[in-house]
């Protein structure tokens, strides 16, 4: 790989992933800024957000640009399975979650998703760490990734769980919206997570075919890499256009412009 293909895969990552950043320290700001949207609700989706805030600020430096030590490349592969998978996971037990809400509400508490967060980071962690012991983490088509000589590990640690993950939420957001939309006090934040299980599919679907080409020995032009890099790293960018910017969110942002505007015409007839 050239060093021209080399940059060029790396503005496919870099410039989504500042996107995916900036959107998610928007939602994070909001959820802070305005206190009286903090409940239950916001707070898994705060959770969300600063995981693929990690995630995507995990896949910015430029380590494969530079001729350095493979330990950084080695730690910089560990951050991305890590987040990674910590938000598939934790996006699956938002799906749970919400089924319990609509479904068994005794059984979904807070407590609950302390004990699931507790627990999902412990299994990344451990799971992130299997493709270091084996040396699987190495450059790989302008990533730093699990290398192409391990294929069996990279599907078992990542490309499994994500698809097992898109249809699990798939099954449980189609049972709740189906019964959602019996219900005329449905939120607009609801009714969005039919959206979900088809994002997820959009983000997968190129970077899944360039993993299995690859593994497959076909070449591909660096363009077609360069476009599932670019809709894989705008997933944190969705997931905050999605989740973030809600009626609930608008309406308060609204509000308090329009407080601010009377203080301020209230100082100024001073």
């Amino acid at each position: 790989m050239t060093v021209d293909d080399k940059l060029l895969l790396y503005l496919s990552i870099v410039i989504p992933s500042t996107f995916s950043v900036f959107g998610c320290l928007c939602v994070i700001s909001i959820y802070f800024r305005y206190t009286r949207l903090q409940g239950f609700a916001t707070n898994i989706v705060l959770i969300l957000t600063f995981l693929s805030f990690c995630e995507s600020l995990s896949q910015i430096p430029p380590t494969i640009l530079f001729d350095i030590d493979p330990v950084y490349c080695e730690i910089q592969a560990w951050l991305i399975q890590f987040f990674c998978l910590c938000t598939i996971m934790w996006l699956t037990n938002i799906s749970i979650i919400m089924y319990f809400e609509a479904f068994k509400p005794e059984l979904c508490t807070e407590k609950y998703c302390k004990k699931s967060l507790i627990g999902i980071i412990m299994i990344s962690g451990l799971v992130s760490v299997i493709p270091y012991i084996f040396h699987a983490y190495k450059e790989i088509k302008g990533q730093c990734y699990i290398s192409k000589n391990h294929k069996f590990l990279r599907l078992i640690v990542y490309f499994i769980p994500l698809w097992c993950a898109i249809f699990i939420i798939a099954a449980m957001f189609y049972k709740i919206i189906m019964k959602l939309k019996k219900d005329p006090n449905t939120s607009s934040f609801a009714l969005r997570l039919k959206y979900y299980p088809f994002i997820l599919i959009i983000v997968a679907m190129p970077i899944t075919c360039v993993r299995i080409l690859d593994d497959l020995d076909i070449d591909m032009p660096v363009y077609f890499i360069m476009f599932a890099y670019c809709v894989f790293m705008l997933e944190g960018f969705i997931n905050c256009l999605v989740f973030g910017y809600t009626e609930n969110i608008r309406r308060a942002i609204n509000e308090s412009n329009y407080y601010n505007l009377l203080v301020y015409n209230y100082d100024l007839n001073k």
